[in-house]
Formats: C-alpha cells, structure tokens, sequence
C-alpha cells in the first residue's frame, strides 16, 4: 500500500507575498516543534530578524531551548584548547626562568671561588715580599701582576661561556614555544574536521571578530539559538553581516564621512551623533576640520626572537668590562608606562578670536557631553576697550584695560600645565570699545564626559 507523503506546505507559507510575523505565529499555532523549526529555518534572514524582533515585544515563547546550547558547548571546546596552550606556554617560561636563575647562582659561586683563591694566592706573593731582599722582590712584583692576569682571564671566560648559556637557554625557550604552535595548529586542523563552529570561535577569540567567523558560528543553529547569538551582536556587527551575505563592502568610517553625515544636523541631534562616537574618532574629526595631519606611528618594537633578557644582556655586559675595556654602563630598566604629555600637547584645536567693534563673541561653543579647557590666550586690540573673558560655567575674569595711553596692545597669555576649565559651557570674549577692532586666536581642546580622567 503506497504512503502519504508528509505535508510539508507550512514550508512554502513563508516565501508567499504578504508575510508577516503575525502570520508566521498563528501558523506555527498547529505544528509540532521539529515542524515550526522547518519553517523558520526556511525563512530568509530579514524574515528571521522581523520575527525576533515581533516575539521579544510580544513576549511570544519560542522553540523550548535544549539543556546545552550548542555555541556553548562549541565555546568550551574552543576556550579549553585556548587555556591549554596558555598553560603549556606559561609552564615552558616557567621552567627556563628557573634554569636562567639555577646558572646565574652557578656562575656566581664560580666567581667567588676564582675571587677567594685569587685573594690567598695574593697574600702569599705580599707575605713573600715583605720577607724578600730588595733583588728578589722586582720578580715577586711580576708574579703578583701574572696572578691578576691569570684572574682576568678566568673571569673572562667563565662570562663568555655564561652569555652562551643563556643564549643557549634562550633559543630553547623560543623552540619549545614554537612546538607549542604547531601542536595547536595541529588541534586546529583537528578541530576544523570534527567541530568548524569551534574552531570560528576560536579564531574570534585569537584574531577578532568577522562576518564570515560569525555565520561560521551559526551555521546549522537552531532559529531560538540563531536569534540569541544576533542579539549579541552590535547594530554595526548586523549591518556587516548583512553587506557581507549580499556581496558588499562593509564602509569604514573616516572623519570626512562623519562630517557628511551631520551636516544639516540641529545642534542636539549633532550632540547625539557625537556621543556615538569614541574619543579616538572625535580627535580625528578634530584633526581633519583644522587640516592636520595624522601623526606618525612609532617605530615596530624588536621581533620576540630579537630582545635580550635581562640576564642575558647583564651578562654581555659583564663580558665587556672583563675584555679590558671601559665599563659598560648597566642594562636599561624597560619602561612599562608611557609619559604622560599635557592633552592639548597633541589633541589642541585653535578658534580664532574676531571683533571689529564693540560686543562679544562666542570663540567656542558649547558642546553637549564635552568639557572644553583653554590652553592658551592670545590677541590684539587696535584702540582703546576693556575685554573680559568669560570661562563657561566658571563665570567672567575681571575687566581688563588696553590700548589706551600707558597701557599693553594686547596680551599672550600661555595655561602651562593648568589649563583653563569651561566645563559644558563655552568660551566668550568681550570688547566695549566703539570701533576698536580685537583679533587673535585661543588654543584648547575637548574632552569627553565619559573619557576617563
């Protein structure tokens, strides 16, 4: 007797016009689990998306999830095979400090003998001299500079072999740390055959994140597990996806773009676009709007292979003084931290400051999540007037008298290391001088609110 093929026509609902969320949820309202899974596999990823998006705001229960979900289970494989390479490293740096500082105790007491049976060998020949006749001492002098020269040569020695030791000891570390590699591109290559949803997870937590890692992560998921892996995602990641399946370049942000893109903004929707942004991406919008240039990157540090340890080069130096020549001067001490510059020593804009008579003017406007500090103040007056400054929130300077008889044409007045604060107010000069003109320029820059200080 023939069979019944299985209705498999819910499958098809999905690619018919006029789809909704809302039709999708009243379809599934007669299906069984495996059979409403068929259907949202079947779905294209805007359908998946809209549907997401439609149960989280009606608080529709979706598929009932599995004890394990799959992405964790794919996760800790990833992270055990990660701790395990860390350990293995972690151990192998561990072992060759400890062989580093068992041979640097070794050459020390090395030293101290050669030193201790210097010293008797030398109280012997001073002993002899002192009991010797004047014609027998011109010899002993000799001895006594032979026994010196014998001492410097076994010290230069025992350094020589002490600084190829380590070598020794510091090209098995970087062999042992290279075995280390291979065995894990050997996990690897084994992880891409029996889990590849492990092995782009891994390949995220090594390398960062990319659209072709992320689908490789939710290939065959789940649509429930599919849509919790997206909701963890940023709006920018999803865009990415998005270009990326349709065959486009994801566009990458540059200061020129940012500006295109709040032109013709009010001030308070310029105020939100910019705190979308981070600090880095705000001083390159400052950079480009007053024509600066990018600053040069510093040079590369040294490959690891190519850096001496510190027991290494103390033992070089050690070398050189016992060659005979002039001491070496002692190994420098590796700065970890970076020298602090005042903020405005790369991140300062400059305003110009402009009025041909009398009145104010704001030099600096107020920005929305910025603190403004002035740097430095510097301007003119072509005639008599009294200006006063006005610091933002900090309220006005006094009034200050020039270009009258007796009295200074301007002034240049440089913050140092204290720079003038407005807070989120801006900077305003003024002038009462009926047609005396002021001109000149402020430096300051911006900070964050959310920039840490």
């Amino acid at each position: 007797m023939a069979t019944t093929p299985p209705d498999t026509s819910y499958i098809l609902k999905a690619s018919q016009p006029g789809w909704t969320p809302a039709i999708q949820i009243e379809l599934e309202k007669n299906l069984t689990s495996e059979q409403i899974t068929a259907s949202r596999d079947a779905l294209t990823p805007a359908q998946k998306t809209l549907l997401n998006k439609y149960l989280e705001l009606t608080q529709t229960k979706a598929v009932p999830k599995t004890s394990i979900r799959i992405v964790d289970k794919a996760t800790a494989r990833a992270d055990a095979l990660l701790t395990k390479t860390e350990a293995e490293k972690k151990a192998a740096e561990e072992a060759n400090k400890k062989k580093v500082k068992d041979l640097q105790a070794t050459t020390e007491t090395k030293e101290e003998a050669i030193d201790q049976t210097f010293k008797k060998e030398l109280e012997e020949i001073d002993a002899k001299i002192r009991l010797a006749s004047p014609q027998e001492q011109p010899a002993l002098y000799l001895e006594k500079e032979q026994l010196k020269e014998e001492r410097d040569a076994d010290l230069r020695e025992l350094a020589q072999e002490n600084v190829q030791e380590l070598k020794d000891l510091e090209d098995e570390l970087w062999l042992e740390k290279d075995h280390i590699k291979e065995e894990l591109e050997a996990d690897k290559r084994e992880l891409a055959q029996e889990d590849p949803r492990a092995l782009a997870i891994l390949d995220i937590k090594e390398n960062g994140w990319t659209p072709e890692k992320q689908l490789a992560v939710e290939d065959g998921l789940p649509f429930e597990e599919w849509g919790e892996e997206r909701k963890k995602l940023t709006g920018d990641q999803i865009e990415d996806i998005e270009a990326y399946t349709q065959g486009l370049t994801p566009v990458e942000w540059t200061p020129e773009g940012q500006l295109e893109k709040e032109e013709g903004m009010t001030f308070e929707q310029w105020g939100e676009e910019r705190k979308k942004l981070t600090p880095d991406q705000i001083y390159d919008v400052e950079a480009y709007t007053q024509g600066l240039e990018e600053p040069e990157e510093e040079a590369a540090p040294p490959e690891e292979g190519e850096r001496l340890t510190p027991a290494l080069e103390e033992a070089e130096r050690k070398t050189m003084e016992q060659a005979g020549g002039a001491p070496a001067p002692p190994a420098p001490e590796l700065l970890i931290t970076r020298t602090n510059y005042p903020k405005w020593w790369k991140d300062s804009a400059v305003a110009r400051i402009s009025l041909s008579d009398a009145g104010s003017q704001t030099v600096i406007p107020a920005r929305a999540g910025f603190r403004i500090y002035v740097a430095s103040i510097t301007f003119f007056v072509s005639g008599e007037t009294n200006v006063t400054l006005t610091f933002g929130i900090f309220g006005q300077s006094g009034s200050m008298d020039f270009g009258g008889s007796d009295e200074p044409r301007g002034m240049t007045a440089n913050m140092g290391d204290s720079p003038a604060p407005c807070g989120q107010g801006g900077f305003t000069i003024t002038s009462d001088g009926s047609g005396t003109s002021v001109g000149g320029y402020v430096v300051y820059y911006i900070e964050s609110e959310k920039e840490k200080r």
